[in-house]
């Protein structure tokens, strides 16, 4: 059977080039949707007079139950006037996260009857490679939850949560420790605790599930839950959460192992 050379050399280049097209679509994609993240962020209101009046003008005195609610519902509506226009574009906002030095930079939203719905959607709904760091369904900004839970995916380009494994090593998370999440209720800097590798559990599962932890039902399953996360840790850290403290959980694919998970801990500051 002879073969036809110039047939194979053929395909392959039209092999290759529909390779390169392909690759160049989805650089040109990845790159529109990064700009139109800064064009998200440019929407925020930066008003650092605003706050730093707010704060001279609670002096040194002291203040009632009432006054501290009064003070808490002020910080919620500089929160919403803050990202007003982000809340115009898409209700579904529930903050913005940010990790300083990192790519992390980005806005968080909430489908609690759709958990997954931004798994592939941008900031407005539309197909999107890279998706959007959403929160679980579990977690709420506003009690909030002892745990709040925010997944999003690892892109190979870095962008979304894919500096997230660089945290395996020492160096890297003693110099990325804080992260900001700055949802409608508060701005809240949060330290970064424990780092793990898990993955997706089947549902029969009955050992420690990080993604089902939000809310713990007493002291001990709270306990409980911190020890395990620190016996998985690939770092050590001096900090040692108590029962009451607020977590922040960031969660990203990884593929060490089917269905796999790099894991992200930090205690509200």
């Amino acid at each position: 059977m002879k073969i036809d050379k110039k047939r194979i050399v053929i395909s392959l280049l039209i092999g290759m080039s529909l390779s390169l097209i392909y690759f160049f679509m989805i650089s040109w994609k990845m790159k529109k949707e990064q700009e139109s993240v800064r064009d998200l962020k440019n929407m925020i209101i930066n008003d650092k007079k605003k706050t730093a009046d707010d704060e001279d003008s609670k002096g040194d005195k002291q203040v009632t139950t009432g006054q501290d609610i009064g003070e808490r519902e002020k910080k919620i509506k500089s929160q919403e006037e803050k990202y007003r226009e982000l809340i115009r574009q898409n209700p579904d906002f529930v903050g913005w996260l940010s990790i300083e030095g990192t790519k992390v930079d980005y806005p968080v939203v909430q489908r609690k009857n759709e958990e997954s719905y931004y798994l592939r959607r941008d900031f407005y709904g539309d197909y999107s490679i890279s998706g959007t760091l959403f929160l679980s369904a579990g977690s709420d900004i506003w009690l909030p939850t002892d745990n709040l839970i925010i997944y999003g995916h690892r892109m190979s380009d870095g962008s979304m949560f894919g500096d997230l494994s660089n945290y395996e090593d020492e160096n890297y998370y003693n110099e990325h420790k804080i992260i900001v999440f700055s949802s409608l209720k508060e701005e809240a800097r949060y330290e970064v605790a424990f780092v793990f590798y898990d993955r997706i559990h089947s549902k029969d599962y009955d050992g420690f599930v990080y993604y089902k932890f939000t809310e713990a039902e007493n002291e001990y399953e709270y306990k409980a839950y911190i020890k395990s996360c620190k016996e998985k840790s690939l770092i050590k850290s001096e900090l040692d959460p108590k029962y009451g403290d607020k977590l922040l959980t960031l969660s990203t694919c990884s593929y060490h192992e089917t269905d796999g998970r790099f894991v992200i801990i930090a205690i509200k500051k």
